[in-house]
């Protein structure tokens, strides 16, 4: 079985292949669908997208900050911006990176940020 990736997809979508195109097209709504949720009730001025099918870049992007200005509650969706990662396709390892940092400063430091004795 071959096994596609987002890279694959996006590209195939690009040259306009109608599956690639469907299959692309479900995923920035799908992704845009989630984002517009945390955006409604949350209200952030900042979503930061990350991860490997952000490499797609304006592709992803685009369709997703229109259809969450469509989705999203008025006020919300105006003040929202939507911008990828600086880190990329790395934001996973960088996001566990700072988990066990935070968790190895706890644990010596106790929540206070007081050393701990013993």
């Amino acid at each position: 079985m071959l096994a596609l990736t987002a890279a694959d997809v996006s590209r195939e979508a690009a040259a306009g292949d109608a599956v690639a195109t469907q299959v692309w097209v479900a995923t920035t709504q799908a992704l845009a669908g989630g984002v517009t949720s945390l955006v409604n009730v949350f209200e952030p001025e900042l979503v930061v997208l990350g991860g490997g099918v952000t490499r797609a870049g304006e592709q992803l992007l685009a369709p997703v900050r229109r259809i969450v200005r469509e989705w999203a509650m008025g006020p919300a969706a105006r003040a929202v911006r939507i911008e990828p990662a600086r880190s990329g396709d790395r934001v996973g390892v960088v996001g566990a990176a700072a988990v066990a940092f935070e968790r190895v400063v706890t644990t010596t430091t106790g929540p206070e940020g007081n050393r701990l004795h013993g």
